[in-house]
């Protein structure tokens, strides 16, 4: 057992004055904790999180965009240099790019007739 009588002693004024300072860090503590975790704190940071989410998601999309931009220009180019050779193959006389032309000129009608029964 541990001899309290060699503990030294502490006066009235000392005991005060600890028990003060220990009152102010458990009012500051409270008061920190209250204020994080108020309402309004709270839907603050709801704020911030929603606005970092919605910055992070339009990122995305811009970058989905310009990929998709990217690809759909490629496509674009590489159907107009098959287009011109198959242009130039029919005008050669090559019977699978007359058909291929011919196919197309048959869609495209098909396409012009339907639109135009479709306003009538």
């Amino acid at each position: 057992m541990s001899d309290s009588s060699k503990a030294p002693k502490r006066s009235a004024e000392e005991i005060e004055a600890d028990l003060a300072r220990t009152r102010a860090e458990l009012t500051d503590t409270v008061n920190i904790l209250s204020e994080r975790l108020s309402p309004k704190t709270q839907i603050e940071n709801a704020k911030q999180t929603a606005k970092a989410a919605a910055g992070d998601l339009n990122e995305k999309a811009m970058a989905f965009a310009d990929t998709a931009t990217g690809k759909a220009s490629e496509f674009a180019e590489t159907a107009s240099v098959k287009a011109k050779d198959v242009v130039e193959e029919a005008a050669e006389g090559d019977p699978k790019a007359i058909a291929i032309i011919g196919g197309a000129v048959a869609g495209a009608a098909l396409l012009v007739t339907a639109l135009f029964r479709r306003k009538g």
